[in-house]
């Protein structure tokens, strides 16, 4: 199976940052990308996947939040289906990432089909 991303939507769930503007670094983000996929016999279709994309101090911060709620054990584990950690959430990186997936082959093992 081979894909080619025709367009990403990302949801952006960002703590806002001392100014006031969203921080990349502690942000999460459903990713919903729209692909063009070649089956085996060679048809082309369009398909969406998604996936969840944290950034690694967002994991430190959710921790933090459930740790006083008392979700997940209080803060002992933490799962979301098809989570992805990065950097950033930035879209530009996002991007990078999907295609590195993608060219791994590992696509499909990552992203769910919706």
């Amino acid at each position: 199976m081979s894909y080619q991303i025709k367009h990403l939507i990302l949801t952006h769930h960002a703590k806002a940052g001392e100014n006031g503007t969203e921080n990349e670094e502690d942000c999460g983000t459903d990713v919903i990308a729209i692909v063009e996929e070649e089956d085996d016999d060679g048809k082309i279709f369009q398909a969406n996947y998604m996936a969840s994309f944290y950034s690694y101090k967002h994991i430190a911060s959710i921790t933090h939040v459930h740790k006083k709620s008392g979700d997940f054990l209080d803060g002992a584990y933490f799962h979301d289906g098809n989570m992805v950690l990065v950097e950033r959430c930035t879209e530009e990186l996002i991007w990078q990432v999907v295609v590195d997936l993608i060219q791994l082959g590992e696509f499909g093992m990552v992203f769910k089909k919706i």
